[in-house]
Order: structure tokens, then sequence, then C-alpha cells
């Protein structure tokens, strides 16, 4: 067994310890149950049985985690994404059997339990960075709160993060895509954001600083003609 270091951890301790728990645990029942399910099993099978499923819980006892501090987000990379749920969905990965059903169905379901897990932590830690920049006025505190909200307005998809991309299209009408309000929202925030950026950009480079700013495409082209005339007033 191996301990990843603090700094490589990326769920919480707790959440490390359940799946540790339910590692062992499972590692013990297949122990007993390969010598519960032999036959003319002798007690000395049955002895070193016993003093095996003492090893292992003894094993990962040592390797519960006591940090309590909950970890940086982290998550896979786009690619490695799409691959794990292609090892994960196709009947092929699995046998044609009873087992081989249980088991993807225990994929999926862990899949899923852990996507919303990290997506829940996310958000809440968005909502405190949010609060912490002077924006106490939004009444979200928690993934709980948002869940909520996003059901005053939308049945589908039945969960917030799972609305589809088009809703936050700054081109596009929310009542060609379904959003009801994101799309109008996303470019009003697109625009807050174009005259923020002019504004310190240009107050920047009036000291004599040399500015450098990465920014997406579409942004660029809305500030670059600002920037220009700003700049040629000075």
């Amino acid at each position: 067994m191996r301990v990843l270091p603090t700094r490589q951890a990326s769920v919480e301790g707790g959440t490390t310890n359940r799946r540790l728990h339910n590692i062992c645990n499972y590692l013990c029942w297949l122990t007993c149950d390969m010598v519960e399910g032999a036959l003319m099993v002798d007690d000395r099978e049955i002895a070193k049985s016993s003093k095996f499923q003492a090893s292992l819980r003894q094993a990962f006892q040592g390797c519960i985690s006591g940090v309590k501090l909950p970890p940086p987000i982290s998550a896979l990379s786009r690619p490695d994404s799409i691959a794990f749920r292609r090892s994960i969905t196709p009947i092929s990965a699995h046998p044609s059997s009873g087992h081989g059903t249980r088991d993807r169905l225990i994929g999926g379901m862990l899949l899923n339990t852990g996507l919303r897990s990290e997506i829940a932590r996310a958000i809440e830690v968005l909502l405190e960075r949010a609060a912490g920049i002077g924006l106490g006025a939004i009444p979200l505190r928690t993934s709980a709160d948002v869940a909520q909200a996003y059901r005053r307005y939308w049945q589908e998809p039945a969960q917030w993060w799972q609305a589809p991309s088009r809703w936050f299209d700054a081109k596009a009408q929310s009542t060609e895509t379904g959003g009801i309000i994101t799309n109008e929202v996303n470019a009003r925030s697109s625009t807050f954001r174009d005259i923020g950026m002019v504004d310190r950009l240009s107050a920047m480079a009036r000291k004599g600083m040399k500015v450098f700013a990465v920014v997406g495409r579409d942004h660029v082209a809305q500030q670059a003609n600002a920037l220009r005339c700003t700049l040629a007033d000075k």
C-alpha cells in the first residue's frame, strides 16, 4: 500500500479514510468468501484467513489520514476524463455476467458520485471567494443553495451542473437556447469584464508600465478599439 503525500492529496481526509475502510472491508470479505466457498477446508486454512484479515485491517489502519483541511480543487484533464469515461462505459469493458453488470453499475455510480462531490466543493469555494471580494450580497452560500435557486427556473436538465454550454453563449438569445436568462447574463458579464480590463490596462499603460494581458479572442476584439481610443486621449 502507498499513501500519497499531503501535497498530492486531491480529496478530503475524511473521504480518503472512508474509501480505505470500504476497500479493506471488501478485501476481508473476499478473503472470507474464498475460504468459506471452498469444500473440505481445514481449521488451518480458516486460521490463516483470520490472520490475513487482521493483517489487512492493521495495514489499512496505518494509512488513515489525519489531515483535516480540505485539499485544493483538482480535476482530470479533458482527454483523461474522456478516456476514463470510455473505459467504464462500454459493455465490452465488463464480462457478460451478473458480476459484470454489477461492476459496470458500481463504476458508473462511483463516477457520478465523485463528479457531484467535486463539483459541489468547487462551487462552494467559488462562493467563498465571491464573498471575500465584496460580493457578499449574493444570497448563495452552499451548493444546496445553488440547487434550490436552479430549480426555481429550470426543470431540465435535472442538475444545475448539467446545464448545456449553449446556455452561456454570449452571442445567442436565451429564448432560442432554453437558458431563460443565462445568455443575456453572460453577455453582460463579458461586457463588465471588458470595461474593467480596459480601465486597468489603460491606467497601467499611462503610468509607463509594460503591460501584458491574456484574454479570450472575443474579448480582444471588444477591447482593442476601446484601448486605442483611451490611450490616444491621454
